[in-house]
């Protein structure tokens, strides 16, 4: 599939981004939670064919560049922008560019237009703040080993509120940690994204992230890795070098590996559950840790965070050149 670059200077990381699309989108698209939710889980759909490939956007909802990129490359999906070449007729396509969008709307009211660097400076103070939007009411609660699944529970919701406290852009409506919730599906956004992959026989799942460090590709963690697990490694190694090739910043490591920090993620428990080929996509959220991790990130400190239309260009290169490699073109 061959993609028209139309991006232009667009950045489209808010709830009205998306009510725009929902009235505009000429092909299928719908609510996963059929109204239940205080905003729609909304997908939107585009080709017919048997291959289907699934990509989900900001579950945390300080996480823009997901939506962003997402929206830019549903919009290059229409009969003057795209040469076809039958790809319509061989995948289906689904999008979900907001997963948590009640997240997504607390964090547009903290920090202006979503982007962080309008607001916090590379230094101690401001990241110790910033992670105060993502993980309140305190990060100790929020990295709690014990803990299976990060939530709030409704006293402490209670509570908060009658305080006008905001939860962190980690949490649902809910109180719950979605990112955490595969095994336990605790919360309505995770029981109806895997209904929803296993009704429509998904083979490729693609979960789109944001971190402070720079853009990196993730696969599976499994015990014992095998061609399929090695297949995807490759493809997310033609991925960062796609980036590469366009000038795009990104990690300086050279290998897809397995996310280590937490097990049974969403790419984690697909795989391994389901056998759906799933990635992890961190992509640079547009803010830098501060100094004190220069020792740990080592080599990937230096690389610069990255501006919004470079945030909105590395997702857009990342879905249509895997759509690409995917296809085989």
């Amino acid at each position: 599939m061959v993609c028209k670059d139309s991006l232009g200077n667009g950045w489209y990381p808010a709830y009205e981004d998306l009510l725009e699309l929902m009235e505009s989108w000429p092909y299928k698209s719908g609510d996963l939670l059929h109204g239940s939710g205080k905003y729609p889980l909304q997908f939107f759909r585009y080709g017919h064919g048997a291959e289907r490939i699934v990509f989900i956007c900001r579950i945390h909802g300080h996480e823009p560049a997901g939506t962003s990129g997402a929206i830019a490359f549903l919009k290059t999906l229409a009969p003057d922008k795209v040469d076809f070449s039958g790809f319509d007729a061989k995948y289906t396509i689904d999008v979900i560019p907001m997963v948590n969008v009640d997240a997504a709307v607390r964090y547009a009211r903290q920090v202006p237009d979503s982007y962080p660097g309008n607001r916090f400076k590379e230094n101690e103070e401001d990241y110790s703040e910033y992670k105060n939007i993502l993980t309140s009411p305190g990060r100790e609660m929020f990295s709690n080993p014990e803990m299976r699944v990060h939530h709030l529970d409704k006293t402490t919701l209670k509570e908060m509120q009658k305080k006008h406290i905001l939860p962190g852009t980690v949490y649902s409506e809910e109180g719950i940690e979605l990112a955490r919730d595969w095994p336990e599906q605790k919360s309505k956004h995770i029981k109806a994204l895997l209904q929803f992959l296993q009704q429509e026989k998904t083979d490729y799942f693609i979960d789109i992230h944001c971190h402070e460090k720079p853009t990196e590709i993730y696969v599976p963690f499994t015990e014992k890795p095998d061609s399929k697990l090695n297949a995807l490694k490759k493809c997310g190694e033609k991925l960062i070098e796609l980036l590469r090739g366009k000038n795009i910043p990104c990690t300086c490591k050279r290998e897809c590996g397995y996310y280590e920090y937490v097990r049974n993620i969403s790419n984690d428990y697909i795989y391994s559950r389901f056998g759906i080929g799933s990635f992890l996509w961190e992509i640079n959220v547009g803010y830098k840790l501060p100094p004190s991790f220069r020792k740990v990130l080592k080599d990937d400190y230096e690389p610069r965070s990255l501006s919004k239309n470079e945030m909105t260009r590395t997702v857009y290169e990342l879905m249509s050149g895997f759509m690409s490699l995917t296809a085989g073109t």
